[in-house]
């Protein structure tokens, strides 16, 4: 009893699944996986809103603050007063004066900052002397140039560096510009605040192996639990964000770990709160249960291998022997058989296939057939093609040459005629020697001349092959070609026609018919080949002799025109040498 196929192919899909089976359980597991650190990013979401909303309140307290000093009168007329106008060190008394008075005020008890001021009149001040140095070259920052050109009102710069000494103090500023009426900058107050006291409000609130950072919006970080990272481009933000695509956080890998990135925007706050956790520290917990997942799969896998092995050899081996013996038909082989084996589905296969080439190959041999008595049809008929205008001509003359009384030469012309069409209409065989064509030719010329005057033909026939056996009739077309179109206007004494015949090689005969005559153009060559409706002058023989060697010869032989008006034509015919044992096959 022969299986079916579909059998088989039920046992192996069995065998495929339970290989797909542990493929699940880990697909399961990354989705877990993927779902837990979905999670924990949400989860984390309100702890980064917790310290940007610690932030965004401190920033709010030093917005306040900066106002108190910027709102006042006296700020305001200080600014406004020419160069030289007060004296520097009165103006430093009584900002430290405005300054101890805020201090002291319940408005901003617990608010550590450093106040600077710094008015295009010349006039500055900051609360720690030691920087002033620092404050007077802010002028030449670039950051201060854009926010006097942009007419900012005021912005928070992240990263201003003061150095006394050994001694380096980042901090962060909320610069606040003083304009005149016209809007013109008169000068700026920075409020100053340390790195390390922003860092401080929000360094409780950091888990576990988190990392929480401020990342201001051109990617330069303003505060970070690592000192040394304060102040780096980190990042290029537009890169960064396309991370995040739509959200909150992203799985990033940098320096060759993965991590999962948060993030937290607040109009509130200038900066953006970033936390990255290693991804290792959310997943680890679920490796041991991969670990015995991965330890399954690869004792589930190896036994499936073994198994497809066996039963992909049984089932596939007959329809690899169907393809390769396909594959050789495709080729054009078609007597290659199909071997019946395997199941009953492949013996069926091979069965039809058989039929379905050995119909192919009858019916390829049934066109052959037509194809062969079409070409051979066509032939004949080319051949059979005589121009009804010279059969008219020629028996209108000869009744010119009775009723004149020339009965001898009308006779002799009747006969020339009578041969002409003897040979057209008794030749079985599509092939004749060179010499029975030059008998043709000269039947044909004798009548031509009674009718345009002495025509006499010049022949060359190399020795030794007057007996090959070449296409009949294809010399015939190209004579008169030169008659009627290249001595159109009638013969010179130097007009002649010439008709060679050379061996060109071991394989080939060499046919030249050569004519001084008035020649062609390029232009006429072309139209006779690639539009014949358009040649006006009407070379159908040319094209007729061209289509009987396309026909006969399978694209072998080959003829080209060599012509120069004023100076003659010359057709030169290429064939390929056929002996008598052709001749002996074509009867």
């Amino acid at each position: 009893m022969k299986l079916k196929l579909h059998t088989i192919l039920s046992v192996f899909i069995s065998l495929i699944l339970l290989c797909i089976i542990p493929g699940v359980g880990l697909l399961s597991l990354n989705l877990f996986k993927t779902r837990t650190i979905q999670s924990y990013a949400d989860s984390r979401r309100d702890t980064l809103l917790q310290i940007s909303d610690s932030v965004s309140e401190h920033c709010q307290k030093i917005e306040r603050l900066s106002l108190s000093y910027s709102s006042l009168d006296y700020i305001k007329e200080m600014a406004e007063l020419p160069p030289g106008s007060i004296d520097q060190d009165d103006f430093r008394a009584n900002i430290d004066r405005i300054k101890r008075e805020n201090d002291e005020s319940f408005f901003f008890p617990e608010i550590e900052y450093e106040i600077q001021i710094l008015f295009m009149n010349g006039l500055s001040y900051s609360s720690d002397p030691a920087h002033l140095e620092t404050l007077l070259k802010l002028t030449e920052t670039l950051w201060f140039y854009e926010a006097v050109k942009y007419q900012k009102d005021f912005l928070w710069q992240s990263n201003i560096l003061f150095k006394v000494d050994e001694k380096k103090t980042n901090v962060i500023s909320l610069v606040t510009f003083i304009r005149d009426s016209e809007g013109k900058t008169l000068g700026a107050i920075l409020m100053n605040l340390d790195e390390r006291e922003l860092y401080r409000i929000y360094s409780q609130i950091i888990g576990f192996q988190s990392t929480i950072y401020l990342v201001d919006n051109k990617g330069q970080i303003a505060s970070h639990p690592t000192l040394s990272m304060v102040g780096r481009f980190f990042y290029d933000m537009k890169i960064f964000d396309s991370f995040f695509e739509e959200r909150d956080w992203a799985q990033i890998v940098k320096l060759g770990n993965e991590y999962l990135f948060s993030r937290y925007r607040s109009p509130e706050n200038p900066w953006i709160v970033v936390e990255e956790i290693p991804i290792a520290v959310i997943t680890d917990p679920l490796q041991e249960i991969a670990n015995s997942i991965n330890f399954l799969t690869v004792i589930l896998l190896s036994l499936s291998i073994i198994v497809a092995i066996f039963f992909s050899k049984r089932i596939a081996l007959p329809f690899e022997k169907l393809s390769t013996t396909m594959e050789k038909a495709g080729k054009g082989d078609l007597t290659t058989r199909f071997e019946k084996s395997g199941y009953e589905e492949s013996i069926k296969m091979a069965e039809n296939s058989q039929n379905f080439i050995d119909r192919i190959k009858s019916l390829i041999d049934e066109i052959k057939v037509i194809e062969q008595q079409k070409q051979n049809s066509e032939l004949e008929f080319l051949q059979m093609q005589i121009n009804p205008h010279f059969i008219y001509n020629t028996l209108f003359s000869i009744r010119c040459m009775v009723d004149m009384g020339d009965n001898g030469k009308a006779g002799e012309m009747l006969d020339r005629f009578t041969n002409l069409l003897q040979k057209v209409l008794r030749l079985n065989s599509p092939m004749i020697s060179i010499m029975d064509n030059i008998d043709y030719l000269e039947d044909y010329s004798f009548i031509l001349s009674q009718r345009f005057g002495a025509l006499s033909l010049k022949y060359k026939v190399d020795e030794g092959i007057g007996n090959e056996k070449i296409l009949k009739f294809i010399l015939q077309p190209l004579v008169e070609n030169s008659v009627f179109h290249g001595f159109a206007d009638g013969f010179a004494e130097d007009s002649f026609i010439g008709i060679s015949f050379e061996r060109k090689n071991r394989d080939y005969i060499h046919i030249a018919v050569e004519d001084n005559g008035c020649g062609m153009s390029a232009e006429q060559i072309e139209r006779i080949f690639g539009s014949p409706k358009e040649d006006k002058n009407n070379h159908i023989g040319l094209l007729n002799v061209f289509m009987k060697l396309q026909l006969y010869y399978d694209g072998k032989a080959s003829l080209d025109i060599d012509s120069e008006v004023g100076r003659g034509t010359s057709v030169h015919i290429t064939v390929p040498r056929r002996g008598e044992e052709y001749e002996n096959s074509a009867g």
